[in-house]
């Protein structure tokens, strides 16, 4: 029998490679601070799971850590400066919202993809870069503003955004 709470101890420094992966029972998780990475697959295929917290000392989630977590409705980031690899919440089709750490500076490639739920994204000023597929199939979501330090936004980053309007930050008043 696998229990629907988990706490992960403090002085865990990682959630493993594939450490709960396709656990169908795990509806919460309590991560510890001091925990600095997510790893590859950590909760891949985790259906149950609902809603997860991470931590401020979190300094990456890595490769499809939460893909395919069907059931995830909400990701709160404590800290400032978390780097999010590609496919960490591919195919979580309930999230609605989220809102990224403030020091993130790069959107990786289809983080987001297949989110059809989200509606809403807060992008922190410090973004440059949303990645390839980056919201890709995320059929709610109905506005994102960039930033006006935004240098670049990869192919299909908001290919089938059916409901998406984007707004650009001007980067001085228009003068009259």
């Amino acid at each position: 029998m696998n229990p629907k709470k988990i706490i992960i101890p403090k002085g865990t420094e990682a959630i493993e490679y594939k450490q709960f992966c396709g656990n169908q029972e795990i509806e919460s998780i309590e991560l510890p601070e001091g925990l600095q990475r997510i790893e590859e697959f950590a909760f891949f295929g985790c259906t149950a799971l609902k809603k997860i917290v991470i931590p401020a000392s979190v300094e990456r989630i890595e490769n499809s850590a939460f893909e395919g977590c069907v059931n995830l409705v909400s990701v709160i980031f404590l800290g400032e400066n978390t780097d999010i690899w590609y496919d960490a919440f591919l195919d979580c089709v309930c999230l609605e919202k989220i809102v990224l750490p403030r020091k993130t500076w790069f959107i990786d490639d289809a983080v987001f993809m297949g989110c059809y739920s989200l509606t809403e994204v807060v992008l922190p000023e410090k973004i440059e870069t949303i990645g390839a597929c980056a919201f890709e199939e995320c059929y709610f979501l109905e506005k994102i503003v960039l930033p006006k330090g935004i240098e670049c936004i990869e192919w299909h980053a908001f290919r089938e955004c059916r409901s998406l309007t984007i707004y650009c930050r001007d980067t001085e008043q228009p003068k009259e």
